[in-house]
């Protein structure tokens, strides 16, 4: 599975659920209707925004929460993804407890620097278009799907873009 997915959320694990579901006789099917949009764009379309308004701060979307003492760092992919969606769907980020860190600029603390690694994949795919990133990434998709899951990295790329753009970052 790719660096850039959340893993129970990847299609190749969907489709292995979905198969052993078949396999031991659960007569039900998987529908993602949010398979192809951002996290972005899954807030600006949702239909109950108050409800989501009331939950959606409460969620956990960090990678590193356990090793921030229960705390969004703010600067691993996931948080990215997280603060990038918020910007887009256009309400204050109101993340229950705030992140570990708010600056996005480069830390020269020796650890993974997701930030920068984001950075470069924008400026690769301004450069060298969308398929340089994702060709690899998605060998289990059929020629039918390609389009549509560059389409929502590409998109989602854009999210990510405009979140270090406003930062300052890129």
């Amino acid at each position: 599975m790719g660096s850039f997915s959340t893993k129970t959320t990847h299609p190749v694990y969907l489709k292995g659920i979905q198969n052993i579901w078949n396999e031991v006789g659960i007569n039900l099917n998987l529908i993602m209707p949010y398979q192809f949009k951002t996290k972005g764009e899954v807030l600006l379309k949702c239909k109950n925004q108050q409800l989501l308004k009331e939950l959606v701060f409460q969620s956990v979307s960090c990678g590193k929460y356990r090793v921030y003492k229960m705390q969004h760092c703010g600067r691993c992919v996931p948080c990215l993804v997280r603060r990038a969606a918020f910007q887009h769907w256009g309400e204050v980020d109101q993340t229950l407890g705030g992140y570990y860190s708010e600056q996005l600029e480069r830390i020269n603390h020796g650890n993974p620097d997701d930030v920068g690694a984001v950075a470069n994949a924008c400026l690769v795919a301004q450069q060298s278009g969308i398929h340089r990133l994702v060709s690899g990434n998605l060998s289990f998709v059929d020629h039918q799907n390609r389009s549509d899951f560059e389409g929502i990295f590409s998109r989602g790329l854009n999210e990510v873009k405009q979140l270090l753009r406003g930062k300052g970052v890129i």
